[in-house]
């Protein structure tokens, strides 16, 4: 494999620039999706991040906020598995779901965990304690590039506070179809469009939904109208009581479970809801698709489709949070001609052959116009994509979450900064690496 950079910059008419990196050179077969190893100090990152970055733009919005991650070292057995009828399958989500409840006794728990590191807070001006469980999932796209040629970011994931509504929401949960050399990862979720590729190697934009997916969970297969009942967000935010369980899945595994239904749908996931009762051996899930693609990933918008650009949020639902049922990303720039940030993009040639491209972020301390790019607009991306070829391409998760490592280097900025300027990588659930 011959990797092939290109660094681009415009000079726009308003005096600032732009910066683009561009790699091609790979098959679809290359790209595979992964996570880099997890630390405790990324449970310190994230809540520094919330008091630097999210808390100060709305700080009556939060109270005190405990971040915290159960590692396997600590000793969860005085834990409850069942609390207020939900039984879970994640020792995060359960702390969080006990500490939730007011006993005094999930204490001792979260001591053990603080001493063992992986707990940290952040506090607004708002009232109340509030539980912030932290998936394992986190990782830094760097420590991913040391083995492969590229490396990058890819899915959304739970972040904001609004994301996460029950304790079974883990921060740094990702969502949205995944499908790697013809294996569905994750399914799809919200509505959103997928680039897929498929098995005549052919690309397009699609639009997948849940309901044309299968589940497998414990050797037992289920299909939506069949056996079974699927809800997910923004349709559905609690389901229906019912005679059976309701299995709530995100991240490809049952993470809680309650019997009766009448539950609060995961932001992240999504919920099957039997006709009888089920008792979870394995919370692992496969998936499986009516229609078969060698690959496919599901974040969105779409910037090109055909060759042709994208001109706004079409096809690509997106919440506008207090106005209607809640789902994730629940705070998300909807300006399309104006939002600037860093972006991804995966895209496909005119010969149906893989493209990335990392559009530069701002530094959250600002930019100098016309020596640090400002970022990049949803309408100057897709219009991007179309000049340089790009047949079908789908945006991929950005903001500070963005880069694109090429033989582990970094070729653009970061967006996140210390307070003295210094680059600092925002740890992500979600890889592209390609070897």
């Amino acid at each position: 494999m011959t990797v092939i950079k290109r660094l681009d910059q415009i000079d726009n008419p308003d005096g600032n620039i732009q910066r683009f990196l561009t790699v091609s050179g790979f098959g679809w077969n290359d790209i595979a999706f992964t996570q880099a190893p997890f630390r405790s100090d990324f449970i310190k990152s994230l809540a520094q991040l919330y008091r630097v970055a999210i808390i100060p733009k709305n700080p009556t919005e939060a109270g005190h906020l405990i971040f915290f991650h159960v590692p396997d070292t600590v000793d969860t057995a005085s834990m409850p598995r069942t609390i207020g009828g939900v039984t879970y399958y994640d020792t995060t989500a359960n702390l969080a779901a006990w500490i939730e409840s007011g006993d005094p006794k999930s204490e001792s728990l979260l001591n053990a965990v603080i001493k063992a590191g992986f707990c940290d807070t952040a506090d607004g001006s708002g009232a109340g304690t509030r539980a912030m469980p932290v998936s394992n999932r986190f990782g830094c796209v760097s420590d991913a590039a040391k083995a492969h040629d590229i490396a990058c970011n890819a899915h959304f994931f739970l972040m904001d506070t609004f994301d996460a509504l029950s304790p079974y929401d883990l921060f740094g949960t990702p969502y949205g179809m995944t499908v790697q050399k013809g294996t569905m990862i994750l399914p799809p979720l919200h509505h959103r469009p997928a680039l897929v590729v498929d098995t005549d190697g052919k690309t397009r934009i699609a639009h997948p939904e849940l309901t044309e997916v299968s589940v497998t969970i414990d050797g037992k297969t289920y299909i939506h109208g069949e056996n079974c009942l699927f809800f997910e967000r923004p349709d559905t935010e609690m389901t229906p009581p019912c005679s059976g369980s309701a299995l709530l899945v995100a991240d490809g595994r049952v993470i809680a479970s309650k019997e009766g239904g009448a539950v609060r749908v995961p932001m992240g996931g999504f919920a099957i809801q039997t006709e009888k009762s089920v008792a979870v051996s394995n919370p692992h899930c496969s998936f499986q698709s009516d229609t078969p693609y060698a690959f496919a990933l599901q974040v969105g918008p779409a910037m090109t489709e055909n060759g042709k650009p994208a001109v706004d949020f079409s096809g690509c639902p997106f919440c506008e949070f207090g106005k209607m049922t809640a789902f994730p990303p629940t705070v998300y720039p909807l300006s399309w001609d104006g939002g600037r940030a860093g972006r991804i993009v995966l895209g496909a040639d005119k010969d149906d052959l893989p493209v990335l491209i990392w559009a530069e972020a701002a530094s959250i301390h600002g930019h100098v116009k016309g020596k640090e790019s400002p970022g990049c607009s949803l309408k100057e991306m897709a219009a991007y994509c179309a000049r340089i070829g790009l047949q079908n391409s789908v945006n991929l998760d950005g903001g500070g979450s963005s880069q694109l490592l090429v033989n582990g280097e970094r070729f653009l900025h970061l967006k996140d900064r210390t307070a003295d300027n210094r680059e600092a990588e925002r740890p992500v659930p979600g890889i592209i690496v390609i070897s």
